[in-house]
């Protein structure tokens, strides 16, 4: 269409860094460490939110609330998001993005938290405060990481690859749920597995660096 993903018109010489920016494709990616640290925790997080709203009505009767009152907690989850993601986005230009990544991994185990004490009185405000903050993460870390990562040429494949990931995720959320009620007769152990696994991915975004810094320094190695 003649236009670019900043919106200069066509014609116009861009500034963006984007020329500097090593190209990856993506099979290249797929053995990045920083390609399955963000694939992973976005799968997670995608896989804990479909899970909760596929039962959330069963979710509040088994921890003993009104079963209606669970569709309350999405309002002012999405007022949350609304206020934070433009905060997001800004800090997307500001720092690594490993740091929202960690961010994004402390909100699964917040709300893995806040479901696993549902039966808490206010404890669904755990849930909300955390899916709050992981519905502003989510949607921009997928927008935002892979053209940075790995520059725009090959970025339908890789992030493609991402996408499968999160839909299959996605798919399995609401079976873990099911198999956690059928088993044990609440939720509380689905909320656990995911507080852990929000720790490990805590813990993994520490070496999720950009690998276009990698690559600069293999080449300036290579360059006589």
């Amino acid at each position: 269409c003649g236009t670019v993903p900043d919106g200069r018109a066509a014609g116009v010489k861009e500034v963006s860094p984007e020329s500097k920016r090593i190209q990856f494709t993506a099979p290249q990616a797929r053995r990045t460490y920083a390609f399955w640290a963000f694939s992973l925790t976005i799968a997670t997080s995608g896989a804990f939110m479909t899970g909760m709203g596929f039962h959330i009505h069963s979710v509040f009767t088994t921890a003993g609330r009104d079963g209606a009152a669970g569709y309350d907690i999405f309002l002012p989850s999405a007022m949350i998001t609304l206020i934070l993601r433009p905060l997001v986005g800004w800090l997307c230009d500001r720092i690594q993005l490993k740091y929202l990544l960690m961010a994004l991994a402390l909100s699964i185990g917040v709300s893995g938290l806040g479901l696993a004490v549902l039966s808490a009185e206010h404890a669904q405000w755990i849930v909300i405060v955390g899916g709050g903050l992981g519905g502003a993460l989510f949607g921009t870390l997928i927008a935002v990481t892979f053209p940075n990562f790995y520059g725009r040429t090959h970025l339908g494949a890789i992030s493609g690859t991402c996408m499968a990931i999160m839909v299959f995720a996605s798919a399995t959320g609401p079976w873990l749920f099911s198999r956690a009620i059928d088993a044990t007769g609440s939720y509380s152990s689905v909320g656990i597995l995911f507080a852990g696994l929000a720790v490990l991915l805590f813990i993994a975004a520490f070496r999720a660096i950009n690998p276009q810094i990698h690559a600069a320094a293999a080449l300036k190695d290579k360059s006589p």
